[in-house]
């Protein structure tokens, strides 16, 4: 199977880049100067019967989504660095698509198919991410067009009493901060993720609605609290 050409127990090659100083791939990946490298996976991705890394590029904080590229051991062992995959705040995954081993990435509203293929990095496929129908929603382009006012009223938990989504443009990244508050005024929920889409699904997972950020992501309630996929 192709999935097998994942290594579950990778070669002392590809363990602790970030902080070995004496292992020649984090020496070849420091020379890129390309913020901190984490190695997400390894396999023999192009199929030549070599180990590939897959390595995440980032350089902390919140600023910007980290990087992925593979590094490739050629054949007199030297090494290659793809050009970056794609940047996405969550790894790729490896599939099988077309009976080839590639990468599949989400960003907020597309997804991203890629194959690994004699060093060079090849778009299989890309799609858009259908939004999930939600019975009541704000987006922030609307909010900051003014045509809709940030604070929508909705029976979270059907009990016949009005709560209110409210929320508040994230002025660093021009997407929305929300919070869930209840009749009374106390806070329901914070929701400390920024969303450029919050709406509310008509699913209900322990007596409260589920709530969607942008096209897909869900928080369900676990009894207590939010929490997100």
């Amino acid at each position: 199977m192709l999935i097998d050409l994942i290594t579950p127990s990778p070669s002392n090659l590809f363990i602790d880049v970030e902080t070995t100083t004496e292992n020649p791939a984090a020496e070849f990946l420091r020379s890129y100067e390309m913020g901190i490298a984490s190695i997400e996976q390894v396999g023999d991705f192009d199929r030549d019967g070599i180990d590939d890394a897959l390595v995440g590029f980032s350089h902390g904080g919140n600023c910007c989504a980290p990087g992925y590229a593979i590094i490739s051991v050629l054949n007199d062992g030297s090494f290659r660095l793809s050009p970056i995959i794609d940047w996405a705040w969550n790894p790729p995954q490896t599939i099988i698509y077309n009976n080839k081993l590639a990468f599949e990435t989400r960003t907020d509203n597309q997804i991203y198919v890629h194959s690994y293929e004699n060093g060079r990095v090849v778009l299989l496929d890309e799609r858009i991410i259908q939004e999930r129908e939600a019975i009541a929603q704000l987006r922030v382009d609307e909010v900051i067009a003014g045509t809709v006012v940030p604070s929508l009223g909705i029976d979270i938990n059907n009990d016949g009493v009005m709560e209110t989504l409210n929320c508040e443009v994230w002025d660093r990244w021009q997407t929305l901060l929300c919070q869930i508050d209840n009749a009374d005024g106390t806070v329901l929920q914070d929701f400390g993720q920024g969303c450029d889409r919050y709406g509310i699904l008509p699913t209900i997972t322990n007596g409260i609605h589920d709530i969607v950020c942008n096209e897909q992501t869900i928080a369900r309630r676990d009894g207590t609290e939010y929490i997100w996929d």
